[in-house]
């Protein structure tokens, strides 16, 4: 496994695009702080949800592609305190609701990472269908 093994936020920042929503919108604001609170481990489980890959390159030279923030659809964007945030993994893209208060945004990504089964760093060769691969 190559990468960071603590994830530099200052990185993902520095490799982040906005699609339909902006940085300076509140929801997006209220994303970064609960990250920057976030523990190592949640971090980690954060970048797995997001993108399947527990670490990010060691450089913004070395990252494949942007990740990616986008604006909430369907009923989330009339409800946002009702939906989680969803993941694009093979596109490192966030689709974030418009959460009212930091709170929410807490709790919804921290359950929407902690109910994720995603894990890109190792292809499982011995798994069915995998072995001539």
């Amino acid at each position: 496994i190559c990468g960071q093994s603590q994830m530099d936020i200052g990185l993902l920042k520095q490799c982040t695009e906005y699609e339909g929503v902006s940085a300076n919108d509140t929801h997006v604001r209220f994303f970064w702080e609960v990250l920057e609170e976030m523990t190592a481990e949640q971090r980690t489980e954060f970048l797995r949800f997001a993108w399947a890959r527990s670490r990010l390159p060691d450089s913004a030279a070395d990252m494949p592609m942007n990740f990616k923030i986008t604006a909430p659809t369907g009923g989330a964007v009339t409800s946002p305190d009702e939906y989680l945030p969803t993941a694009q993994t093979c596109f490192f893209s966030l689709a974030l609701p418009r959460y009212t208060a930091k709170e929410t945004m807490r709790s919804k990504l921290l359950y929407a990472i902690k109910c994720t089964l995603m894990d890109n760093d190792f292809r499982p060769m011995a798994a069915e269908g995998w072995a001539d691969v």
